[in-house]
């Protein structure tokens, strides 16, 4: 079974965000109104833009990294000592990442089909 990630996202940000009534203060800072479905477009657009544009200055998803301190073991008590991020799990996830957003995985950039979609098809 084919999973919709692009709808699965929408989806849960809606059900996570539908008793804040973030929308409700939109109107008085943009003087117009807006969905919650529109405000998440505004904000995958504002994404793909960022990435586009730092794509042209040569950003991959070699950039996307954390700290090395990240990938040690965690020190004192509790369910959490000993745990460590792993490299390999994380490009794993990048990887998911990346494909969920409709970017490319060896570069972690938007593709032309994303950019096309999102109605940014200017940006080179």
């Amino acid at each position: 079974m084919s999973v919709d990630h692009r709808r699965a996202r929408r989806l849960y940000a809606l059900d996570l965000l539908q008793g804040l009534h973030c929308e409700s203060g939109i109107p008085g800072v943009a003087g117009q109104d807006f969905t919650l479905e529109e405000l998440l477009e505004i904000g995958e657009r504002r994404l793909n833009m960022l990435r586009a544009f730092n794509a042209r200055l040569g950003l991959d998803r070699s950039a996307d990294a954390l700290p090395e301190k990240f990938f040690q073991p965690l020190t004192g008590e509790g369910p959490t000592a000993g745990v460590a991020l792993n490299h390999d799990e994380l490009e794993t996830a990048k990887d998911e990442y990346y494909r969920q957003a409709g970017w490319d995985v060896a570069s972690g950039n938007p593709t032309e089909a994303t950019l096309e979609r999102l109605g940014l098809a200017w940006i080179e």
